[in-house]
């Protein structure tokens, strides 16, 4: 394959925070790059960012984006000076508009309303929608009305990814806010801030509060350990014990109905739901029954560390401190509860398109159900209707292909290099306080990912023991014991009770199998990326960002996480 090429002017960006390995045809499809930059296009706009959008291009099957300032051209290079700075907030159109609209931001706070909306009628109405689809007997459907469901299941899906990055202004902006005031005001690390706002990202571990109301049920029925079948086909006993009468039916129906059709590692229809790997489904609801949970412990150390972190803070900035607080925890919960439903709508979007595979399997025009994901909605319209379209063999080429590649394989910028934006001390004082924001804000995220990799030192392959390992410490506590690596959603079935688990990076959707760790480590993420939230959440000790961990760590590798310093010592 020839090296890839940029996509346009401007310096892009390898975005491996949406996809570990090249989107699927069908997910091509479905215009995720444009839904991308249209969504983001409107979040700039609605929060008084001086950028037009962040444009997405797909690249190779991955996503490479770029930011696109107000008043810049494409091709503009380098950071400008700060004399241009000033003109064009002095007499350019757009800029001017731009920096009044900070103003008023800072005033009506519009991510208050944006909060309220996603966490009431929007969500309720989806989830609605998405409930009935999941319990919509797909395999009784004519070809023509599966046909139909898949369309509108893309449409759904495509929809909520446009709002997923429409609302992004409205989580990112309270909590860098907070996180730029308190670390000014005290000194502390983003990492030591953040832990004030666990126990606020209620989507994080919504299935694990399910899980445990499952585990009770079938601790007190008194049906366990037989109940959770010994030697029995995972998905055959989790299909009983739904059936079981009274409590254990319901409550594991609850939890089943909330993991199962959730895509497990991505927003990609190629990514398995959690359906698909029903014996880490199961060994994940053995381990909650055999040993409860202790969802108190992360309240009352977040409760902890917001007291500590205020008695750090002047006494003349507390009260300001208390409202940047109460702001930042409920925007914080917006992070994950738009990955919730994104993985939810993907997973549906997926069981139809298995369907449809299952039903070309049989006649022969395709090799595999999961292939279908390798067809665009047209040609698998086509196929369905017993016209012409890609061969079996083709198709099957187009997934080997995607399957042999990751992230791994593209460079992490194409065009000309990255430059840093202007100082954010450049701008009147609105702006730069919502540039301070968010630029804090995608520091300790998943988007920081090039500049923490070029910053750190890869890990050695194969580290040997006393081979001490650096990342950044999201979740804080200290663990010894064997490393299950994760490199495509298949290696979930491999994971036990008690292992830590190491990975390029995590999503929302790994919650269901929380309950089976014993920590996180990661590759790639910053303190406000995915797995450490989710780890905050659940009071698992991780440490991401550490360069070179697939590499350097192997399945059964005793290790020391120190999610406080930062650290992964191999103990052998």
């Amino acid at each position: 394959m020839s090296p890839p090429v940029s996509p346009g002017p401007g310096s892009w960006s390898l975005d491996a925070a949406h996809c570990e390995r090249p989107h699927s045809r069908f997910f091509i499809g479905m215009g995720f790059d444009a839904l991308y930059t249209e969504g983001l296009r409107a979040s700039a706009e609605r929060y008084g960012l001086l950028v037009d959008t962040v444009e997405a291009r797909f690249v190779d099957g991955f996503i490479y984006t770029c930011p696109r300032p107000i008043g810049a051209p494409p091709d503009a290079k380098g950071t400008p000076p700060r004399w241009l700075i000033r003109l064009a907030c002095w007499f350019h159109p757009a800029v001017r508009a731009r920096l009044r609209r900070a103003e008023a931001v800072l005033v009506e706070r519009p991510w208050r309303a944006d909060v309220a909306d996603f966490r009431g009628p929007y969500s309720a109405n989806l989830r609605a929608v998405l409930a009935a689809a999941q319990r919509r007997d797909l395999s009784a459907l004519t070809d023509a009305a599966l046909q139909d469901e898949l369309d509108t299941l893309a449409r759904t899906a495509a929809a909520d990814l446009r709002e997923h990055f429409h609302r992004s202004g409205a989580c990112m902006l309270p909590v860098g806010d907070f996180l730029a005031h308190v670390t000014a005001w005290t000194g502390d690390s983003v990492e030591d801030a953040l832990r004030a706002l666990t126990g606020a990202s209620p989507d994080s571990v919504d299935a694990v509060v399910a899980l445990d109301a499952a585990a009770d049920a079938v601790r007190g029925s008194g049906l366990a350990p037989a109940a959770l079948g010994g030697g029995g086909a995972p998905l055959a006993v989790l299909t009983d014990l739904r059936a079981q009468p009274g409590p254990v039916g319901e409550a594991v129906g609850a939890w089943l109905d909330l993991v199962s059709e959730r895509t497990l590692t991505g927003h990609d229809v190629a990514e398995l739901r959690g359906i698909e790997v029903p014996g880490a489904l199961l060994d994940t609801l053995r381990a909650r029954v055999a040993r409860p949970g202790q969802s108190a412990d992360a309240q009352i150390a977040a409760a902890q560390a917001a007291d500590a972190l205020r008695a750090r803070v002047p006494a003349s900035h507390r009260a300001a401190f208390d409202a940047l607080l109460a702001e930042a925890r409920e925007a914080h919960a917006l992070r994950d509860a738009r990955s919730a439903l994104d993985f939810w709508c993907t997973g549906l979007v997926r069981r139809a398109l298995l369907e449809v595979g299952r039903r070309l399997t049989a006649r022969g025009a395709l090799r595999q159900p999961e292939h279908a994901v390798d067809c665009t909605a047209a040609e698998l319209r086509a196929l369905l209707g017993g016209g012409e379209g890609p061969s079996a063999a083709q198709v099957a080429l187009w997934a080997d292909e995607r399957s042999a590649r990751s992230c791994a394989d593209m460079p992490d910028t194409l065009g000309h290099p990255p430059a840093p934006p202007p100082p954010p001390e450049w701008y009147p004082p609105a702006a730069a306080r919502i540039a301070r924001a968010f630029g804090l804000y995608l520091a300790a995220s998943a988007e920081a990912r090039v500049a923490a990799r070029e910053s750190a030192s890869p890990a050695p392959a194969a580290a040997p023991a006393g081979q001490v390992l650096e990342g950044i410490g999201a979740s804080s506590g200290r663990v010894r014991a064997p490393v299950r690596v994760v490199r495509v959603p298949e290696d979930f079935s491999r994971v036990s009770q008690g292992d830590i688990l190491v990975a390029r990076i995590t999503t929302p959707a790994y919650n269901a199998l929380l309950p089976l760790l014993a920590g996180l480590i990661t590759e790639r993420g910053g303190a406000l990326s995915h797995p450490a939230i989710v780890a905050r959440e659940y009071g698992l000790p991780a440490v991401v960002g550490v360069r070179g961990a697939l590499d350097a760590l192997s399945d059964g590798t005793i290790v020391e996480v120190d999610g406080s310093a930062g650290t992964v010592r191999v103990l052998g």
